[in-house]
Formats: C-alpha cells, structure tokens, sequence
C-alpha cells in the first residue's frame, strides 16, 4: 500500500468509520430560530457554494450529505446543494441491496414531482439507514439527514418517493463497517478472510 505524504492511501482498506457512522455525531444539529443562523450548517451550505447569502433557513440536506462525505478521504460528492443532485454520484442500487454505510437516498418532495431524470427539481437526500415493510412490500426507508424538521435526524420517509439510491464509496474499499459499535480487530480479521475481487 502507497502512503505518499497528501494522497490517499493505494490499494485495498478498511474503513473503521462508514459515511453513515459519521453522520450520526451530528445527530440534535439544528437551526437557530429567528434572525440567527447556526454557524456550522452555514460552513456546510458555503462549503460548495461560498458566494451564497443567507443563513439556515436555505434547504440544507444535500450540504450535510456533502460536508459528511468531505471528510471521507476518495468519497464523491455532488458538490451542489440540490438534492437530486446526488442522482448523478456513485452507483445505482436496489432497495433490497442497499446497505447501511455508504449508500445515500434521493427522494423526490412535494404532489407531482417528477421523476429521477429531472434533476433540477425539489427533492431530499440523506444517508441510507434501513426499511420497513408493511403487506410484505417496502413500505418506508430510514434516512439520517439533515434539515429533516430544521435538524440533523434519522426518519422515515415513504418508500414511493425513493428516487434512487447510490452507493458512495471511496475507490479501493474494501469493507464498509456498519459503524463505530464493530471492533475493528473483527473487521480486520473479516476483511483478511474475504475473497479478493479486482
């Protein structure tokens, strides 16, 4: 494995800490009411757009999902603060295969939104946490977002309004480690007894 000073690292690594893991220390993060802002949900909505004005009360949900995955080293990002935005990032993937970690969900907002191929439209974006199914079919996903009631919360949404569901991950992972709570010696020993794929 490289380790040139300022790069990431080369080859195959475990990552002790996953997007989603991440996202929950911002679990309570919340505007400020009235004429105030909440400093840290303005870096994160400046973070990719400096020129903008404004405080919290701008939508903020793809800025949170942005500023958790800048501080994964190789994540991508959207870098745009629409939410449908996240469209274009990483992997399609299925409901059934999505797992928690890495995977972030757009969901489409508002009665007649369009569907995913309409990018420039209202929308939601937050990290994959989990579904729920009622009559045997999904019936809700859990997401861990920001600006979902003026906070950073995990909540259920419809699963109707699942425009899709990306998989994020860093190149070169080679184990998503669901959050803090696994010891890493078990993840190490999981990853060294897996089948390498290249």
């Amino acid at each position: 494995m490289s380790t040139t000073p300022g790069a990431a690292p080369q080859g195959r690594y475990v990552v002790a800490l996953s997007a989603y893991a991440i996202a929950e220390t911002y679990l309570g993060l919340e505007e400020v009411e009235g004429a105030g802002s909440n400093p840290l949900i303005v870096g994160m909505l400046k973070q990719d757009a400096p020129w903008l004005a404004g405080g919290d009360e701008i939508p903020w949900c793809a800025a949170f999902v942005n500023h958790v995955a800048a501080r994964i080293p190789g994540m991508p990002r959207s870098k745009k603060l629409n939410a449908r935005s996240w469209l274009a990032v990483g992997q399609d993937v299925r409901l059934p295969d999505a797992k928690v970690g890495f995977d972030v969900v757009v969901l489409s907002r508002g009665v007649g939104a369009p569907g995913a191929n309409v990018l420039d439209a209202p929308g939601h974006v937050g990290f994959y946490g989990g579904w729920r199914a009622a009559a045997g079919r999904p019936s809700e996903v859990l997401v861990l977002g920001g600006n979902q009631g003026d906070a950073v919360t995990a909540a259920w949404f419809p699963a109707a309004r699942i425009l899709g569901i990306r998989r994020c991950l860093p190149p070169n992972v080679l184990l998503q480690v669901r959050a803090a709570g696994e010891p890493l010696r078990e993840a190490i020993a999981q990853a060294a007894s897996s089948p390498k794929t290249d």
